[in-house]
């Protein structure tokens, strides 16, 4: 069921043959970093990095959360049939639980002895830290909680004993099963938003270096509503230190509060975009309604840049929707036939125009030819003077065009004699003429 097996908990192990049943429609992963909304802290939980820790690079979007307060927590639902939840492994990690839907408390981590060294500090980052695996999809909920020991410590021979108080977070991601795996992203000014209080929202760009133009309020209580079709939903938006709380309803369902406020970031970026507010799957597939609303403190804002949905069921304004990668195929492989088809129409339409051409020419210049024969006195070099018949001259035999170098049947023809020949035909070789 999961990797990291506790102390003292068996584990069920649900047979294969189960999954195949899966195989029939197309799965998605969605992926919550740990500076999401979507998480639930409690406690005295950080930002990791805005000290300087050399490691951040190392976690995934180089972002994770951290406390060193024993108690404290982090809970979120999700709709899936596989969970995994993600975090690094260091010199001053210790215990922490896991509750996975209300059931018994597994714990990790429980030998000190087993923690890595200060020279191994870092080497175990992205580290499994909880994974489960279901028959089906269904709605879960987890549960996290620092459950360090006070006394533990980790006998490091370069930095002495050190306290395991810490529990580091990174990010949490799950599988669901859909019923299209195509997605259609809908921004801001799609008309899949509406708000009875557009002029409490605006827009603007809000992050440094972004092309992604967010909606956002200074106003407490400002409402706006997404009209999509499908069986899920994953909303996107920003938090930071002066974001707020704010609540999230599908259809007339009971309104959840979430909070997109993370902790003073020292020197890192004051807001982070493209973060998950809220995620929702296993929905009727028919028409939906999210109601979102912000829920300001003093000097706080609130913004959301855009919301995922079924591709198949919904299109953005702009077409601009995602293609899957047999569509996208498809486009590739139709134009390339395009392409092909209009260069082979074009060369064989070259092709018989050049023919067309030369044939032209061939009709011209024969037809200027038998022109000029019509009349046989006519000196087609010189000019169109008359010339006196030759001597011998006879109509019997063909003309020999110079200029072609062929011979061609004519109705009138002209044979001329060599030159310094005479004029009467030569006698055959053996025989005499009579004078």
């Amino acid at each position: 069921m999961h990797v990291n097996q506790p102390e003292g908990f068996s584990v069920p192990y649900f047979a294969t043959w189960s999954l195949c049943s899966l195989m029939s429609k197309p799965t998605i992963l969605t992926k919550v970093d740990a500076l999401s909304g979507y998480l639930r802290y409690t406690g005295n939980w950080a930002r990791g990095g805005h000290d300087g820790d050399k490691i951040t690079q190392k976690y995934d979007d180089n972002t994770f959360v951290y406390t060193s307060t024993i108690g404290d927590s982090v809970r979120f639902d999700f709709f899936g049939s596989q969970l995994y939840i993600r975090n690094a492994y260091r010199s001053d990690n210790g215990r922490y639980s896991v509750t996975f839907d209300n059931g018994e408390i597994q714990y990790f981590r429980t030998d000190p002895s087993k923690a890595p060294s200060s020279k191994e500090d870092g080497s175990y980052t992205n580290e499994t830290m909880f994974e489960w695996t279901g028959q089906t999809d269904g709605h879960h909920t987890v549960l996290i909680q620092n459950a360090a020991i006070a006394t533990d410590r980790n006998s490091d021979p370069a930095t002495g004993p050190t306290a395991l108080l810490w529990l580091d977070l990174d990010f949490v991601q799950w599988t669901t099963t859909v019923e299209h795996a195509e997605n259609t992203t809908l921004g801001p000014s799609d008309s899949h938003w509406t708000s009875s209080t557009p002029e409490l929202w605006q827009d603007a760009t809000l992050v440094q270096h972004s092309s992604v133009a967010s909606r956002y309020t200074t106003t407490n209580g400002a409402v706006s509503t997404l009209r999509f079709k499908g069986d899920r939903v994953t909303l996107y938006g920003l938090t930071g230190q002066y974001m707020s709380n704010y609540t999230i309803a599908i259809d007339s369902g009971t309104p959840t509060t979430y909070n997109a406020t993370t902790p003073d970031p020292g020197s890192l970026p004051p807001i982070s975009q493209d973060q998950v507010l809220f995620t929702a799957a296993g929905l009727q597939n028919s028409e939906h309604t999210l109601t979102l609303t912000a829920q300001l403190g003093p000097s706080q804002s609130f913004g959301y840049d855009y919301a995922v949905v079924d591709g198949i069921l919904n299109h953005a304004d702009d077409h601009s929707h995602k293609l899957s990668t047999g569509g996208l195929t498809g486009v590739i492989v139709g134009i390339v036939v395009v392409l092909l088809s209009a260069i082979c129409i074009g060369c064989f339409l070259f092709r018989r125009r050049r023919r067309r051409n030369h044939r032209k020419r061939l009709i011209r210049a024969t037809a200027m030819l038998e022109s000029e024969l019509q009349n046989p006195f006519l000196d087609p070099y010189l000019s169109d003077r008359p010339v006196t018949p030759p001597p011998g001259y006879s109509d019997s035999t063909s003309v020999v065009i110079p200029l072609l170098g062929v011979s061609l049947p004519q109705s009138i023809s002209r044979t001329l004699p060599r030159k310094g020949a005479s004029a009467a035909p030569l006698p055959r070789k053996g025989k005499q003429t009579n004078s």
